[in-house]
């Protein structure tokens, strides 16, 4: 069987030409006629023609066997469930039935909605590209209200099986379908995909998919990484422009990587960093997200055991961020763990050189000394930033700091009170300060 002839289209690259041919598809069956025995050779033929058109496959021919291979995902079969619940509730209601005068008129249209939902979900190259979900949700459906609050929460329970697009998208589905509205609940039953909305929506765990593409041939690089970092840090990664990277699974690894951080799962969160990084290393953001997560041990003996990882780390940040204070200073105080008190102050004095407004450099001069029970050298340091924090502030706010960059001075001064607070709190301020705010 021809997949193009299953779906009734002319061949193609282009994939919203074969997402409409599988929505008709689709909805030409009657809800009485629905076989799974059709709808797999249906989406089988589907799968085949978007690998097609995104170059990972070129066989348009379906196995006539009865024992296909083929299994459907788990988030198609949450959209299938949606399908087949709303048929259910509108083709066998009673006369009595709640299910609302808009729906009955509009059910065929609805199931054709989702259905295109569920043609966009599973083509990852197209699905996380907003303008997709921007096409596809300008439709007169959402217009109503009522039609809006019976789809919010089977569109969430779908998205929530695969929640591996941009942030744009997860905000702007929340705009239509008011998710995080405090006026709006959601059941607890549904906790956990209230929770990865919350996730998801949370600058602080914003990702960037700008550099993935469907595999092409190219007769140029592709285009540098359109990181979010300020400009200053943006970089550009050499990358082999004959090289097929499987930019799905590398991002689902990222994600799963992102989400063992989140529930403190290290051993998975080691494990499919390990797996993302060997898919594909020119990201920046998986190593942020790996920093964060080592930059939170706390116990010295398992930050010194992880010494060497975490300097990979900050060394692959480095390349894409050269400039980038926080990575630097992280960088000296990993090697503290390994030098001797003069080489790790020398490397200190030499940062502090480049940004002598910062005392957190003083701090950690502090905190070296005093790891080394060497207490007259460690109060020098403390009351150096005693006496210069009031001034150096000042400075900083009022634009006479030594940096010109607003982020640098900003980070400054913020972590400059954090120093400030620490020392205020105890004579002898003992554990580990540096903190750093993401993507700062």
């Amino acid at each position: 069987m021809i997949i193009w002839d299953i779906l009734n289209v002319k061949q193609t690259h282009r994939n919203e030409l074969i997402r409409e041919a599988f929505v008709r598809a689709f909805c030409s069956v009657k809800h009485e006629y629905f076989t799974r025995e059709g709808f797999l050779i249906l989406f089988e033929a589907y799968h085949r023609a978007i690998m097609i058109a995104n170059n990972i496959e070129k066989d348009a021919e379906l196995s006539e066997s009865q024992d296909s291979a083929f299994i459907i995902d788990p988030t198609t079969q949450a959209y299938l469930d949606q399908v087949f619940a709303i048929r259910n509730s509108v083709y066998s209601q009673a006369p009595t039935s709640s299910v609302s005068k808009e729906i009955l008129l509009r059910v065929d249209d609805i199931v054709a909605f989702l259905a295109g939902m569920m043609a966009l979900h599973h083509d990852f190259y197209s699905r996380i590209n907003i303008t997709n979900w921007k096409t596809l949700l300008q439709t007169d459906l959402l217009c109503y209200p009522k039609i809006v609050s019976f789809l919010r929460l089977p569109v969430l329970s779908c998205i929530a099986t695969n929640p591996v697009m941009p942030q744009d998208i997860f905000i702007f589905l929340d705009l239509v379908f008011h998710w995080t509205e405090s006026s709006y609940s959601i059941p607890q039953s549904m906790a956990t995909e209230k929770q990865i909305v919350s996730i998801e929506t949370d600058p602080r765990w914003r990702v960037d998919f700008s550099a993935f593409e469907a595999p092409k041939i190219r007769t140029r690089a592709p285009r540098p990484y359109a990181s979010h970092m300020p400009n200053v840090f943006r970089a550009a990664p050499n990358i082999d422009s004959e090289q097929v990277i499987d930019f799905e699974r590398y991002a689902s690894h990222r994600h799963n990587a992102r989400m063992a951080i989140i529930n403190g799962d290290e051993v998975r969160a080691e494990e499919e960093f390990m797996l993302a990084y060997q898919i594909y290393d020119h990201d920046p953001d998986i190593f942020v997200i790996y920093f964060e997560y080592l930059n939170s041990i706390k116990d010295h003996n398992k930050k010194t055991f992880m010494c060497d990882i975490h300097l990979l780390i900050l060394d692959r940040l480095l390349t894409f961020y050269p400039n980038n204070f926080s990575f630097r200073l992280a960088r000296i105080e990993m090697q503290s763990l390994s030098q001797s008190i003069d080489e790790s102050v020398k490397s200190y004095k030499s940062l502090l050189s480049e940004y002598p407004d910062s005392l957190i450099i003083l701090y950690h001069i502090a905190k070296i000394y005093e790891r080394h029970n060497q207490e007259s050298n460690a109060r020098k340091y403390f009351r150096q930033i005693e006496k210069s924090y009031a001034s150096t502030q000042a400075k900083l706010k009022s634009g006479r700091g030594f940096s010109t960059d607003s982020a640098v001075v900003s980070e400054h001064i913020r972590l400059n009170d954090e120093v400030n607070q620490l020392i205020a709190q105890s004579s002898e301020p003992s554990g580990k300060f540096f903190s750093l705010s993401r993507k700062a």
